[in-house]
């Protein structure tokens, strides 16, 4: 039996294909050239899946034009197969803090896209468990994305001005740690 999708699935769906050639639909909105050239900086927070792991406390990665297209793409293939999630190999620009990714000796990133939501996931090679973001909605993202003005970072975490804190003070002690003695 097929089950058809939700109202605003097939609102984005129709959205999508009623754009001109060259156009990039984000769910129901088109970017312009110029948002199509931005690179957009996404943090969201990381966690490890298991309780005796190490984990990463963030991950960031660069929504462009090219991102968000494939998201659309994998998101369509979910719900026109009527699939629970897709996974591609795939990798956030950083895990963080420091050298997390060299510590955990990450293996086998990957992006996880459902019809509604996505994240990405890494496997440490010496623990149990995986590593992986938090996930985003779709239309969080959407909606974060209209009303960003000015190209600003979006936060996907607990606390976002405890997180900004924290990203200080990780800055502050590179700044030292690069400082001869």
């Amino acid at each position: 039996m097929r089950y058809p999708a939700s109202g605003l699935l097939a609102t984005h769906h129709a959205a999508f294909a009623a754009l001109p050639k060259g156009e990039i639909s984000l769910w129901g909105f088109s970017l312009s050239k110029t948002e199509k050239e931005s690179h957009l900086k996404i943090y969201a927070k990381a966690y490890n899946t298991s309780e005796n792991g190490d984990g990463p406390e963030f991950a960031v990665f660069t929504a462009d034009a090219a991102f968000l297209d494939r998201l659309k793409k994998l998101q369509s293939l979910v719900v026109d197969n009527e699939l629970s999630s897709v996974r591609v190999a795939a990798y956030p620009d950083v895990w963080g803090p420091g050298d997390i990714e060299d510590e955990l000796r990450l293996q086998g990133g990957e992006l996880v896209v459902t019809n509604q939501m996505f994240w990405f996931e890494d496997q440490p090679k010496h623990q149990d468990g995986h590593i992986e973001t938090g996930a985003i909605c779709f239309k969080t993202l959407t909606d974060d994305i209209a009303n960003n003005k000015g190209n600003l970072p979006l936060f996907y975490v607990d606390d976002v001005e405890g997180f900004k804190a924290r990203l200080a003070e990780l800055e502050e002690e590179e700044e030292t740690d690069d400082v001869p003695v």
